[in-house]
């Protein structure tokens, strides 16, 4: 019988309010998970060959291979085409704010993050 395997990681979390998109909260870990839980929905992906640098990797993500990487999970659970692309359109502007975030992080700026 195989054996159970289990880690416990560590995870950060942004919470960004766009004035033209609503809002999300983006969640990342050190094993290379991408979580979106946005009103547009959620999206999710994970890339295991990014680490250890993977806030570099997110950051660096252009909007073509972003869409088709999230529109992937909508598409495998049967979502229309035409809501898999407006969810992917609507949170692609809050994943821009978010990679200029880790940008602006990775270059050791001082950021304002406030507590929820």
């Amino acid at each position: 019988m195989p054996e159970l395997k289990y880690w416990k990681n560590k995870a950060e979390s942004y919470y960004i309010n766009h004035p033209t998109q609503s809002f999300a909260i983006i969640m990342i870990n050190e094993v290379g998970d991408l979580m979106i839980n946005s009103d547009w929905g959620i999206l999710n992906n994970a890339w295991r060959q990014a680490n250890p640098d993977f806030k570099t990797f997110l950051a660096g993500l252009d909007e073509g291979y972003w869409k088709q990487k999230m529109s992937y999970n909508l598409n495998n659970m049967r979502f229309p085409k035409k809501e898999v692309k407006r969810t992917v359109d609507n949170v692609w502007p809050i994943f821009v704010v978010f990679q200029d975030l880790l940008k602006r992080e990775l270059a050791g700026e001082d950021l304002p993050f406030k507590s929820i």
